[in-house]
């Protein structure tokens, strides 16, 4: 895809159509700043609706992010903005990127959320 094209739905896009999506039923749990890891829960500080000022994440996501901070070299941390997130705000996600880059595509892609929140 060139950046011309708008980006597409996945719901409609036929290599993506066919992926199931399921619940893994593997428990949920709430990441917490400490142990060189900071929280910072960018939607909710955005104001999106359906969002709470906590990241969950799933059990092995939190073990492996906490042993990932464990070997990081002196003075570097990981920044967690985003974990688990609810279908609704999913879908709020979606509308957004809509109105922004798929109905206004004369915006360039320099003011992508992910860049403005220094996700770069």
């Amino acid at each position: 895809m060139t950046f011309e094209q708008p980006i597409p739905f996945l719901a409609e896009d036929p290599e993506t159509t066919h992926i199931q999506i399921r619940e893994s039923g593997e428990a949920l749990v709430r990441l917490e700043s400490g142990n060189r890891v900071h929280v910072s829960p960018a939607y909710y500080a955005r104001g999106f609706s359906f969002t709470h000022d906590r990241v969950l994440v799933r059990q092995s996501t939190y073990i492996a992010l906490l042993n990932a901070a464990r070997i990081l070299p002196s003075g570097i941390s990981l920044t967690v903005w985003d974990g688990f997130r609810n279908p609704a705000l999913q879908r709020e996600l979606g509308q957004r990127v809509e109105e922004k880059f798929i109905l206004r595509p004369w915006l360039t892609l320099v003011s992508m959320p992910a860049i403005e929140a220094g996700n770069v």
